[in-house]
């Protein structure tokens, strides 16, 4: 099946979306002066080893079979990254469980289409040598090793990550880290948000969209596809994109 929609260059009327959820979060201001230190960061972007295993986990996030929804979003129009960090902690939880993390980016004109490293930062995969994180399309599963775990919150997470891409991407000057666990039933509401992400960056396996403005779709029934929620989320891109100037 295929239907005809306008180009997309950009993830904004998604990160418009996005932000009319904020409301569900409680906002933060980046401090630059966090000690990254406490979760094993050292101002160091390379790889190192990561793994945490079972009997060393104090935390699990977004494990398999746990929900879990991840995604990165790009824009070069000014003013709708707001440059802040959203937070919702969950105050009781069991391990394992859920994760949300979505990471929205304002990019100078040299980094467009962005590509993998600048993106993939934004996780922090195998960068803290105590916090196992293991990202696939649209999910994140996290491991905090019981070293570190009473110094970890999702604020010191999403401040590592803020002082991260100021050492690596010093260019990019505006981004907004979303990141929550618990209740699971935060994750599904996101989940189409991240599909239709993923069909404009062409990693959603389903959904694609090509470069002359379609939208291809492997399912040829609408009436019993499960990304019935992903195609009206798009939708909703096309309607703004076809009124922005």
């Amino acid at each position: 099946m295929a239907m005809v929609m306008s180009g997309l260059t950009d993830h904004s009327a998604l990160i418009m979306g996005l932000r009319e959820k904020s409301h569900l979060f409680e906002a933060h201001a980046f401090d630059g002066d966090f000690d990254t230190a406490s979760l094993g960061f050292t101002g160091q972007t390379q790889r190192v080893s990561s793994v945490v295993l079972k009997e060393d986990t104090a935390l699990e996030l977004g494990a398999p079979g746990t929900p879990s929804v991840c995604s990165q979003l790009w824009t070069q129009r000014p003013g709708l990254v707001e440059n802040r960090l959203f937070v919702r902690e969950a105050s009781s939880y069991v391990s394992p469980a859920s994760l949300l993390h979505f990471a929205v980016l304002e990019l100078p004109s040299d980094l467009t289409p962005p590509d993998f490293q600048v993106l993939s930062l934004a996780t922090l995969t195998n960068v803290l040598p105590k916090l196992m994180i293991r990202s696939f399309p649209g999910r994140l599963w996290l491991r905090v090793h019981r070293d570190i775990y009473d110094h970890f919150s999702l604020l010191a997470l999403g401040q590592t990550i803020r002082a991260a891409y100021a050492i690596k991407y010093p260019l990019i000057h505006n981004i907004d880290i979303y990141l929550a666990m618990g209740p699971d039933s935060l994750v599904p509401e996101f989940e189409p948000l991240a599909k239709a992400t993923g069909a404009i960056s062409q990693s959603n396996r389903r959904l694609q969209l090509e470069s002359d403005g379609i939208i291809t779709c492997s399912t040829l029934d609408c009436e019993v596809c499960d990304e019935k929620p992903t195609c009206d989320t798009l939708k909703e891109v096309v309607v703004f994109r076809r009124r922005s100037p």
